[in-house]
């Protein structure tokens, strides 16, 4: 089926494990479900990771418009995600898309971020209570503030 992102494709998971294994040294993440799939690779520092999501049924993936690949930053220490989730269609094309994505997270990470902690320096973590208050948490020394 054709979209405006391309022409649907579908991925086996033997087909998306070899191409991260091409490209990026991944860990599988354990998961209680049988149908989603979660790689990860460790960032340097600041407790985070890239994790990429994607549903797998039955060895291949879901029909079109059922689902996407995410990819985002992952906050280890606080097991949430941190900054802004990027999506990967099953189109055409669809290993250089996501490629580009985890090279930009990879290589930018520290641009993605919601902020920083003022006491020790690693990420925040976005929290909101109630409709008007907003506050940068830190997962590591618990420090926060509103913004």
């Amino acid at each position: 089926m054709s979209t405006q992102q391309g022409t649907h494709t579908t991925i086996t998971k033997s087909e998306f494990e070899s191409f991260l294994e091409e490209h990026t040294e991944f860990n599988a993440v354990p998961t209680a479900s049988d149908c989603q799939i979660i790689y990860e690779i460790d960032l340097p520092k600041d407790h985070l990771s890239v994790r990429i999501l994607s549903t797998i049924e039955r060895n291949v993936s879901r029909p079109y418009a059922q689902d996407s690949i995410k990819i985002m930053l992952w906050h280890r220490g606080a097991q949430t995600v941190v900054g802004e989730k990027k999506r990967a269609y099953r189109v055409d094309g669809w290993k250089s898309n996501i490629q580009e994505k985890i090279e930009d997270l990879v290589a930018n990470y520290r641009d993605h971020v919601f902020g920083w902690c003022d006491e020790c320096g690693d990420a925040c973590i976005k929290s909101e209570i109630g409709p008007f208050k907003t506050y940068l948490d830190c997962a590591t020394c618990n420090f926060s503030t509103e913004l």
